[in-house]
């Protein structure tokens, strides 16, 4: 069940929201009385959840709600991100959930439609001293294993391959060969957010501000303010 927030509430998210004028004037759908989800945040994480909750849910009809309170998306993290894929991490769930995006990314079309993610192909560079030398052959060793392809190449090789880059005390780099680049994020969160909404879920204006519990203890309800006032 959603609530509708008191005055005080209201303004006071109208007022570290609003960017001239802009956040208000962004259309969103109407804010329900009930949903089976909800999505605390509309950025790339919640409209990417928002969309695999309905395409993996289809059977079920989840009524799904995204609130999201930047409507434009101007204060976001996710558009004000680079929008970097790579595979070099140390957990093998990390470097598994990035070959993923990158497949993901490669192949946006066939999952989000008439997207252009313009992804550039393009290698990270990870650099170690030599203290942190074996760390850096070790998740190189772990990646490549997975999938992912990087080379490690020496102090000579580093600055033979950038003549511009000063190594001194650099021991070791890691450089990304493949499934590694840049894309648009604004392109990738509207395609989320795109296909998401044709698949049925919504995406409402406003702040959650609070909760509500029922008698027995169980969260029943979310309070939030919408961008309308209300």
């Amino acid at each position: 069940v959603l609530r509708s927030a008191a005055a005080l509430q209201q303004a006071r998210f109208q007022s570290s929201t609003k960017i001239d004028g802009a956040a208000a004037s962004v259309p969103g759908d109407p804010l329900p009385e009930r949903c089976d989800v909800l999505i605390i945040g509309g950025g790339g994480m919640g409209a990417s959840s928002a969309y695999w909750l309905k395409r993996r849910a289809e059977q079920r009809k989840l009524n799904v709600l995204v609130v999201e309170r930047d409507a434009s998306y101007a204060t976001a993290s996710t558009v004000l991100s680079v929008g970097g894929v790579r595979q070099q991490f140390s957990l093998a769930e990390n470097i598994q959930m990035s070959l993923f995006g990158h497949d993901f990314i490669s192949s946006c079309r066939t999952h989000l439609g008439d997207v252009d993610l313009n992804f550039r192909p393009h290698g990270y560079l990870i650099l170690a001293s030599e203290k942190g030398a074996e760390t850096l052959t070790r998740n190189s060793k772990l990646q490549n294993e997975l999938g992912a392809r990087n080379e490690l190449l020496g102090a000579e090789a580093l600055r033979r391959r950038f003549p511009w880059m000063c190594t001194e005390e650099v021991e070791l780099g890691c450089y990304g060969i493949d499934k590694e680049g840049w894309f648009d994020p604004w392109a990738l969160l509207m395609g989320f957010k795109k296909q998401a909404r044709s698949l049925g879920a919504q995406f409402a204006n406003g702040e959650v501000v609070g909760f509500e519990w029922n008698p027995a203890g169980a969260l029943s309800a979310a309070v939030v303010a919408s961008a309308d006032g209300t």
